[in-house]
C-alpha cells in the first residue's frame, strides 16, 4: 500500500474509533448505521490528511469514494477533491473536479461547485473565466456573495480592470457583515483608485479604514499610506501630520522607521520631538541615535512623563550598547527623578537585571528591594520582589530567601510572583535541610499558582519529579476519547455560565457568521472563514461558554491556532484556574498536535 494510503487508512481507523467507540466499549449498531458513520469518518480521514499537507493521500482517498460511495457521500466528495487540489496548487485538474460536479446536474450542489471551478480558474491563471464562474454562483443563491465579490475584485485587479475592482468591492463592502471583510474591501478600493491615478477616493477610503483598524500596526500602515497620498496631492501639511502620528503614536511599528525618515525628507522634523525620534531608533534597534536623541531631549526638558520615559528607553539601549554603568545610572535617575511614573518600577528591575547579569548581585538586590518596596502593587516591583528571592538563593543567602519568599506569599501580588518565589522558597528550605518546610513551601505554591510555572513546577516536585524535564511516559490513546463523564462535566460547567449545549447548537446553526464560516470551509475559502469566526469573537468576547464553543468550532474545522486563542480567552472569562476547568475545556486550551499521526 503506498505511504499516504497506509496513513490515511491508519487515520481513518482513529475516526471511526473516536464515532463508535462509547464509554462501555463499541457500540452495537445497526449495519446500515455503521457504514454511514465509515463513509463520513472516510470523508474526515480525507480532511486530516489534507489538513496535514498530504494532498496526495487526501486525492486518493477522495477519488474512491467518488467511485465507490453513495451519490450524496460521493458529490461531497468530489467538491473537497477540487478543494484539495486547488490547494496543491493543480488548477487544472480542480476544474475538472468541479465540471464533473456540475454535470451531475445535483440542485444543491451547483453553487458550490461554481465557486469550486471559479477558484479552480484562478489558481490556473484564467481569471475572466473565473469571475464568471463566481457570478454564475451568485446567480444561483449562495451566502458567500461578498466573499465571491472580494474574489472577483481580485482578478480584476489582476487583468487591470480597475473599474472592475473598484464595483466589485463596493459589492462586496455594501453587504459584507465581518470587519476583516470589510477591510478587504476597502484595501482593494484604495489600490483600485490609486491605479486609477483618483488619490481623492483612496484618501477617503483609506481614512474609512482607519475607523476598522484595530491593531497598531495597521494604523501605522493605515497612516503611512494616507501621508503617502497626501504627498501626492501636494498637501504637505496633511501628509506631515500623517507621518508624525505614526512617530509619536505608533513608534514600535515597522511603519515608524519609514515615516520618520519621510519626515526628513520633507525637511519636516520639527513635526516631532527628539524623544519621540528617539523611541523609533530605540525600538528600531538604532541604539546609538536613540542614545542621543534622548540626551538632546532631557537637556532642553520635557514633561516629567516623558522624561521618565525617555530615561527609562535611553537606559535600555545603553545596555543593548553594552554601556553598563550608564545605563543603570540613566535606569536609577527614572526613580530618583520621577518616582512617581509607572516607569520607575520597570527601571529599577532593568537596573538590577544588568547588575546582576555580571554579577554584582548585592548591588542587584539593593535595587530589586527598592522597587519591591517601592511599588508594592505594580507588576514590576512584585516582579522585582520575585526577582530578589532568587538572587538571595544564588548567593547561598537561604534564611533570607525564604524569609523574601514568604513576604511575597503574604501580601497582595499576582500568583504568579508568588508562585515563583514560593517555589524558591522551598529549593532553599531544601538546601538548608528542611525537607518537611520546603514541602509546605511547594504545597503553597501549587495552591496560590496552579496556572504558571511556579506553582505547576512546584507541583511536579511533589509529584516525584524533581528534575525541570519530565520522564518519558507511553502515550494512553483513550486518553483522546471524550469519556461520559467529560461531556457531563463540561454540560455542567456550560449551564454554570449560563448556556445549555443544545441552546449553543442551535445559536450555531443560525448564526450567520458561523454559518457563512462553515461553507467558506467547505469551499475552501479558509482565512475567510476566520473572518467570520473572528467576528463571532469580538461579540462574545467575555461569555465563557460561547467562547469555549467558538473555540471548539475553530478546531473541528482545522483552525487550531484560532481555537487555543478562543480556549484560552474562555478561561480567562471564567475567572477560574486551568486545572479547575472541565477537561474538554482543557483540551482546547492544549490540543494534542497530529493526534491523527500519533497514532499512525
Amino acid at each position: 500500500m503506498p505511504k499516504p494510503l497506509r496513513a490515511a487508512y491508519l487515520a481513518c481507523l482513529l475516526v471511526l474509533l473516536l464515532r463508535l467507540l462509547g464509554p462501555g466499549g463499541l457500540e452495537p449498531r445497526a449495519a446500515s448505521a455503521a457504514q454511514t458513520a465509515a463513509r463520513d469518518a472516510t470523508l474526515a480521514e480525507a480532511e486530516l490528511a489534507r489538513r496535514n499537507g498530504d494532498y496526495d493521500g487526501a486525492a486518493a482517498i477522495l477519488r474512491l469514494l467518488v467511485v465507490e460511495a453513495d451519490p450524496e457521500t460521493a458529490s461531497e466528495a468530489l467538491l473537497q477533491l477540487g478543494v484539495a487540489l486547488v490547494e496543491a496548487g493543480r488548477g487544472g485538474e480542480a476544474a475538472a473536479a468541479a465540471r464533473q460536479l456540475l454535470a451531475r446536474a445535483e440542485a444543491h450542489m451547483q453553487a458550490p461547485a461554481s465557486v469550486l471551478l471559479g477558484r479552480a480558474q484562478q489558481v490556473a491563471g484564467d481569471c475572466r473565466a473565473a469571475i464568471a464562474s463566481f457570478d454564475e454562483a451568485k446567480r444561483l443563491g449562495t451566502g458567500l456573495a461578498p466573499y465571491l465579490d472580494l474574489q472577483s475584485a481580485e482578478c480584476s485587479g489582476k487583468l487591470g480592470d480597475r473599474a472592475g475592482q473598484a464595483a466589485r468591492a463596493a459589492s462586496a463592502l455594501a453587504a459584507a457583515t465581518s470587519r476583516l471583510a470589510q477591510v478587504d474591501a476597502l484595501e482593494h478600493r484604495v489600490d483600485a483608485a490609486l491605479k486609477q491615478g483618483d488619490r481623492e477616493t483612496a484618501l477617503q477610503e483609506s481614512e474609512q479604514l482607519l475607523t476598522l483598524a484595530t491593531t497598531r500596526g495597521y494604523r501605522a500602515q493605515t497612516w503611512t499610506s494616507i501621508g503617502h497620498i497626501q504627498v501626492g496631492l501636494g498637501r504637505r501639511d496633511a501628509a506631515t501630520r500623517a507621518y508624525a502620528t505614526v512617530v509619536a503614536e505608533l513608534p514600535e511599528t515597522a511603519q515608524a522607521p519609514e515615516a520618520l525618515q519621510t519626515l526628513a525628507d520633507l525637511n519636516a522634523l520639527d513635526a516631532v520631538d527628539n524623544d519621540q525620534a528617539g523611541l523609533v531608533h530605540h525600538f528600531h534597534g538604532r541604539h546609538d541615535r536613540a542614545v542621543a536623541a534622548f540626551a538632546t531631549a532631557l537637556l532642553e526638558g520635557l514633561p516629567r512623563e516623558r522624561a521618565a520615559r525617555a530615561l527609562y528607553h535611553q537606559g535600555r539601549s545603553l545596555l543593548r550598547l553594552e554601556r553598563t554603568d550608564e545605563a543603570v545610572d540613566a535606569l536609577q535617575q527614572v526613580a530618583g527623578l520621577v518616582p512617581e511614573s509607572g516607569f520607575a518600577p520597570q527601571a529599577l528591575l532593568a537596573a538590577g537585571r544588568a547588575l546582576e547579569a555580571i554579577g554584582y548581585l548585592s548591588e542587584a538586590e539593593a535595587l530589586y528591594r527598592q522597587a519591591a518596596d517601592g511599588y508594592p502593587s505594580a507588576w514590576y516591583g512584585q516582579e522585582a520582589h520575585q526577582r530578589l528571592v532568587i538572587s538571595l538563593l544564588l548567593r547561598g543567602a537561604l534564611p533570607e530567601a525564604v524569609q523574601t519568599a514568604r513576604e511575597l506569599a503574604s501580601g497582595g501580588a499576582d500568583s504568579r510572583w508568588k508562585g515563583l518565589a514560593l517555589l524558591w522558597a522551598g529549593k532553599a528550605l531544601a538546601r538548608s535541610g528542611d525537607p518537611a518546610g520546603a514541602t509546605r513551601a511547594w504545597q503553597q505554591a501549587a495552591d496560590l499558582d496552579p496556572n504558571d510555572f511556579g506553582g505547576l513546577r512546584a507541583r511536579a516536585i511533589l509529584d516525584g519529579e524533581p528534575r525541570p524535564t519530565s520522564r518519558p511516559r507511553a502515550l494512553d490513546l483513550t486518553a483522546l476519547l471524550p469519556t461520559a463523564a467529560d461531556r457531563a462535566e463540561l454540560e455542567g460547567w456550560l449551564r454554570a455560565n449560563g448556556v445549555h449545549p443544545a441552546a449553543l447548537d442551535a445559536e450555531q446553526a443560525n448564526d450567520s457568521h458561523y454559518v457563512q464560516a462553515r461553507e467558506l470551509v467547505r469551499v475552501g475559502l479558509r482565512e475567510q472563514a476566520r473572518w467570520e469566526l473572528e467576528q463571532v469573537g469580538s461579540r462574545v468576547a467575555n461569555d465563557p461558554a460561547r467562547l469555549y464553543a467558538l473555540a471548539q468550532a475553530a478546531h473541528d474545522w482545522g483552525e487550531p491556532r484560532l481555537g487555543i486563542r478562543y480556549a484560552v480567552e474562555a478561561r480567562r472569562a471564567s475567572g477560574q484556574p486551568l486545572h479547575l476547568l472541565p477537561r474538554l475545556v482543557q483540551r482546547a486550551i492544549m490540543p494534542l498536535p497530529y493526534a491523527d499521526l500519533i497514532v499512525a
